[in-house]
């Protein structure tokens, strides 16, 4: 199962499964978007999910360590993929094996930018497509895909669960996070 937060409303409202090709994004660590240049949009996609909610809201709201559960309206959504996903697990020895280290995993963001856009444009030509990456949280320390648009395929037509994060089960799981935590929810 896995896990989106995605806004509804405001400036920038997404679908569920809406890969975001507009970037790259100087606050996002694993944008595939071509280096180097404007942030605009590219013929790249990227999908940002978890393997668990509290990652999901550790990732979204880790700037002031407040989750807005009303504002432009998020929506927690899981799904199942319909066919298991090609992911490159830089958790592992690869990083080390293409010349890097592991600690590629949280080094500064442009640099794994740059790796994100090096291994996706790779898999467009290699004959060797990858659907995403497989990364660490940077705050929760757990693992986390990070799609790319190859992985399209792979969203069912509906996704299992949906709810507004203000929604009463949701809240109070978003509580919960934020008690552990010692977050705050608004």
């Amino acid at each position: 199962m896995l896990w989106r937060i995605h806004k509804t409303r405001g400036a920038y409202p997404t679908a569920w499964s809406d890969y975001r090709t507009f970037g790259p994004l100087p606050g996002l660590r694993w944008d595939p978007h071509p280096p180097g240049q404007p942030a605009h949009h590219h013929g790249c996609g990227v999908l940002y999910t978890s393997y668990d909610l509290n990652t999901c809201l550790a990732e979204v709201f880790q700037a002031g360590n407040r989750i807005d559960t009303t504002g432009a309206s998020p929506y927690a959504t899981a799904w199942c993929p319909t066919r298991p996903l090609r992911l490159l697990d830089l958790t592992g020895d690869w990083p080390l094996r293409m010349g890097a280290a592991h600690a590629l995993l949280s080094a500064p963001k442009s640099t794994c930018r740059n790796w994100a856009h090096a291994i996706w444009d790779a898999s467009q030509t290699s004959g060797h497509p990858v659907d995403g990456l497989e990364v660490r949280s940077t705050v929760t320390g757990k693992n986390m895909p990070v799609l790319f648009d190859l992985s399209q395929g792979a969203l069912p037509p509906a996704p299992d669960y949906t709810s507004p994060l203000s929604g009463p089960q949701m809240l109070t799981l978003v509580d919960h996070f934020a008690n552990r935590h010692q977050w705050t929810v608004t």
